[in-house]
């Protein structure tokens, strides 16, 4: 074996110290605290996983060879068992084992699991490394392997297009000059913001009303100003554990309405890639209102039995629900019901396509018309961000009322 993997056996794997088993069940102890809601107090003797010893000095290429096998044995053995807790811990640990291997395809098998555990053990440079030194016949299996293409095309690639673009953003100047759609699109993508050209040329409407053929700097700021308050409220949200166990790991919640008087209760209405739910005021802080893909209708309405005469309020009918879920909206009622309509959209071109990139889009553009709402418009906002709601307008608010139920 080389030095360069006997050095790599001996920094990664002897695990024994300080970096091994003790620190495989201090993270599984942590993770199952947190996920399976026990008291951070309760004194659980924490599990750990036995290491094989490792070779004595000289080593060589069988000794090294051996002992890599026991260790994947040992982990693989560790994964089976049922009711395995530090799963993360193991796929991640199993993973550098097999790259010490030369084994790069199992590897990223194992680190591709970690996106349903756990992601804060996916290792993005040592993907990428691994990805770049691998040969064209390395490469071309990969990509034959169906798991991986999600992995290297969507998980990997936009990881890193993240990190250039933050970069960019960082060193971002906003313009001082009248822009003409081209330096519009141009700065929007610099910003940051959208890198989809139809979706720019949409937003270049908007802002000038449709008639003018510039947007002003004043404009362009305020727009852009909005954008980054958006952004920070959005990731300045937190869950508390008894509603994040109710959510998928990936979800993130885009919209949170002001506290509102609904047909379920006082609490918050809020919006995720997935579903619509109500934050409540009180125990059990949760409550699910409807997946998209099950939502039948949306509308306005004026409910007397629920609220006082003339309050806007929305109405949500739910497949296999018999009663509807009403919310007293008030000035946000029409807002709420573009952006469920369009993740309709999203979820329904999405489930017909078999693509999941129709819900981004779609979340991409609830983001933007949450931004327009807010924006000092020579037209009504509202009005103006009805036409970023393109994944609406494609398919047709009817189509997707009568339709979406029967893509689940």
């Amino acid at each position: 074996m080389s030095g360069e993997h006997s050095t790599l056996g001996r920094h990664n794997l002897s695990l024994g110290e300080e970096t091994g088993s003790e620190a495989i069940a201090q993270r599984g102890q942590r993770r199952t605290t947190k996920f399976s809601g026990r008291s951070a107090r309760d004194k659980a003797a924490p599990r750990t996983l036995a290491l094989p010893s490792f070779p004595a000095d000289p080593l060589d290429y069988a000794s090294v060879a051996s002992y890599y096998t026991k260790l994947i044995e040992g982990i693989s053995a560790e994964i089976e068992r049922p009711g395995a807790e530090a799963l993360a811990e193991c796929f991640y640990l199993r993973g550098i084992v097999f790259l010490a291997q030369g084994r790069s395809l199992q590897a990223l098998l194992d680190f591709q699991k970690l996106e349903k555990i756990n992601m804060n053990f996916f290792p993005w440079e040592l993907v990428k490394q691994t990805l770049e030194a691998m040969a064209p016949e390395q490469m071309r299996e990969v990509q034959q392997t169906e798991v991986l293409k999600h992995l290297i095309y969507e998980m990997v690639e936009k990881h890193w297009d993240q990190a250039r673009q933050e970069e960019s953003v960082r060193n971002y100047e906003l313009p001082k000059a009248p822009l003409n759609k081209q330096e519009f699109n141009v700065q929007i993508q610099a910003a940051g913001i959208i890198n989809n050209s139809k979706t720019t040329d949409r937003l270049f409407d908007v802002l000038t009303g449709g008639q003018q053929k510039l947007v002003d700097p004043q404009t362009f700021t305020e727009f852009y100003t909005r954008w980054t308050e958006m952004k920070h409220d959005t990731d300045s949200i937190t869950l508390s554990d008894e509603v994040t166990k109710n959510l998928h790991e990936t979800e993130r919640v885009s919209k949170v309405s002001n506290p509102v008087k609904t047909s379920c209760g006082l609490g918050r209405l809020a919006l995720t890639q997935k579903r619509l739910f109500l934050l409540t005021e009180g125990h059990p802080y949760y409550k699910e209102i409807a997946r998209f893909q099950n939502i039948e209708e949306v509308e306005s309405c004026l409910p007397v039995s629920v609220f006082p005469l003339k309050i806007l309020a929305l109405r949500i009918k739910v497949q296999d629900k018999k009663e509807p879920f009403v919310a007293n909206l008030k000035s946000e009622r029409d807002l709420w019901k573009l952006v469920i309509r369009e993740m309709m959209a999203g979820k329904f071109l999405a489930d017909r396509h078999k693509d999941p990139q129709y819900v981004q889009q779609a979340l991409s553009n609830v983001q933007l018309i949450n931004v327009v709402a807010k924006c000092n418009l020579q037209q009504r906002p509202i009005s103006m961000a009805f036409k970023l709601a393109s994944l609406t307008h494609s398919v047709g608010e009817g189509t997707i009322m009568a339709e979406t139920c029967l893509y689940e």
